[in-house]
């Protein structure tokens, strides 16, 4: 009999059904590394495979090490109280940003939670933590990698000469007359540096060089050099000053700039692409130097001379600046820098704001002189009228002064010969005074010795 009631019970414990308790869990994440001085953000996230319902949670931190900047918590602090009113949200995030003070290990975690699933019935959760390693800049630095090479450079396929090596910086390719791009790719060594140079790039006659950058993850750079080599069966060399150029045959090789159309004339019974003004009779050539710089060149046929072309862009203006061959009044030659070029210019003074420029309107084919304003760096016509006036007042001013000094001059001489006449006629009264008294004197003697001549006979 004891033995069927203990089967008995062992068999309800048998068909009792099992309950497994709803979980949830709490993590802690961090982004980027935490350096001294910076900003690193916390995020937590509260998860569970079923509908969350409310949740209490608090957050803490190593404060000798970190400093709370802001968070996206009630009150912008590091209690985290949530209620869900619709059952869709399985998981909620926060957001915590931190002032790392100090070098060192730093821990954040959750503790002091409960959460309650959206049927009200007590989660199970499993807490979270992260440990932060903060450094300094000096430290991080430190860490860079200084790797600034590459692992190879392709040019399409032709053939890289030498073979690539690292170590190796400057390398040449040949091409056929007929190519007129290439694709220029490399591989970097190390996949935290970064590169520059590669790609399409367009070719044109004799030599173009290719410059690819590599910046290593601690800033430094190593610049590897590719010159492609057009054959060019027939170049057109020419020499500007000490420098060698040939002229560029391929039109897609040359901008062109406003107003320009596109034609073709003859050098050296050679068809090659010009650029013509029909306001200005302007033509352009293009000209490359060794390293593949391509610029235009104002192109004079009869004298068979090349002058590198300078077009200076204002608002309404397009200027192309002459040299400078008569100086007006009070001005001296100089040179302005603009827009990266030297550019001839009048200046009253070393440090005058404004300075004159001399030039051909590229929409009128007019030359005029024009005022730059070096500080705001606009550009308007010089208007010679305000100028000419004021120097035909100065000029009349200068002549009614100097009517004025001669009439000053003669007045004076005058007044001095008025002077000297009166000294003069002042003197020759003294004489006549002093003669006449004389003359008295000698007439009263005369008479005192005719008296005693008289007196004596009578006695």
């Amino acid at each position: 009999m004891k033995k069927k009631l203990l089967m008995f019970i062992l068999s309800l414990f048998l068909f009792i059904p099992s309950v497994k308790a709803v979980s949830a869990s709490i993590g802690v994440s961090s982004s980027g590394k935490a350096v001294v001085g910076n900003t690193i953000t916390v995020t937590v996230t509260l998860s569970s495979g079923q509908a969350l319902g409310s949740w209490d949670m608090l957050l803490s931190y190593d404060n000798s090490h970190l400093q709370l900047t802001s968070s996206s918590a009630e009150g912008g602090g590091t209690k985290m109280v949530g209620y869900v009113s619709n059952s869709s949200t399985k998981s909620k995030s926060y957001t915590f940003k931190f002032k790392a003070l100090k070098s060192g290990n730093a821990t954040v975690s959750v503790g002091n939670y409960s959460v309650y699933a959206f049927d009200e019935s007590v989660m199970s959760v499993s807490g979270g933590s992260k440990t932060i390693s903060i450094i300094t800049q000096e430290e991080l630095e430190a860490s860079y990698s200084k790797d600034n090479n590459l692992k190879s450079i392709t040019v399409d396929s032709y053939e890289l000469s030498p073979a690539f090596n690292k170590d190796t910086t400057e390398y040449t390719v040949t091409v056929p007359a007929d190519v007129t791009k290439v694709n220029v790719s490399a591989e970097k060594n190390d996949s935290a540096a970064t590169m520059t140079g590669t790609g399409e790039v367009d070719l044109s006659e004799g030599s173009n060089t290719v410059e690819i950058v590599v910046t290593a993850q601690n800033g430094t750079t190593k610049t590897y050099k590719v010159t492609i080599n057009v054959e060019d069966l027939n170049p057109i060399e020419v020499t500007v000053g000490n420098q060698k150029l040939s002229i560029v045959k391929r039109a897609g090789n040359l901008t062109i700039p406003n107003g320009y159309q596109l034609t073709t004339i003859k050098i050296n019974d050679v068809d090659v692409p010009a650029l013509v003004n029909e306001s200005n009779n302007f033509t352009l050539v293009g000209l490359k130097d060794e390293t593949g710089n391509i610029n235009l060149y104002k192109y004079d046929n009869e004298k068979n001379t090349y002058v590198k072309y300078i077009e200076l862009n204002f608002d309404g203006v397009n200027l192309y600046p002459l040299s400078i061959g008569t100086i007006l009044d009070n001005y001296k030659k100089s040179t302005v820098k603009i827009n990266e070029q030297e550019i001839e210019c009048l200046k009253l003074s070393n440090d005058s704001k404004f300075v004159l420029i001399y030039g051909t309107n590229l929409l009128t084919g007019k030359d005029d002189y024009y005022s730059y304003d070096i500080k705001n760096h606009t550009l308007q016509l010089y208007n010679t009228e305000y100028i000419d006036k004021l120097n035909n007042d100065i000029e009349y001013n200068y002549y009614i002064m100097i009517a004025l000094g001669v009439l000053c001059a003669m007045f004076f001489l005058l007044l001095v010969l008025m002077v000297s006449l009166n000294k003069k006629q002042k003197k020759m009264l003294a004489v006549k005074n002093r003669q006449s008294k004389k003359k008295e004197e000698v007439v009263e003697k005369t008479k005192k010795e005719k008296n005693k001549i008289g007196k004596d006979f009578l006695e």
